[in-house]
């Protein structure tokens, strides 16, 4: 692996960082944690959170605008 990553230009690529890459990637994608957390191993997603967390700013907004367009209609008349 380092000799790849060296190749190519990448001296300082670890194997640790190119996994918490992928992991801010799928993040960033909107992939379910639970995907995210059987794809780097972890025993949870309670610890992939954890870890990862601080990387999801906004969430609870675009969660709360998800409900407000659910009940838009129902609850909430026009």
């Amino acid at each position: 692996m380092y000799k790849a990553c060296k190749k190519a230009g990448l001296n300082h690529v670890h194997l640790h960082s190119l996994r918490h890459t992928q992991a801010s990637l799928l993040i960033q994608q909107g992939e379910h944690p639970k995907v995210i957390s059987e794809r780097l191993g972890h025993a949870s997603t309670g610890f992939t959170n954890d870890v990862y967390g601080h990387l999801m700013p906004g969430m609870e907004q675009a969660a709360a605008e998800k409900v407000d367009i659910a009940l838009h209609g129902v609850i909430i008349s026009d």
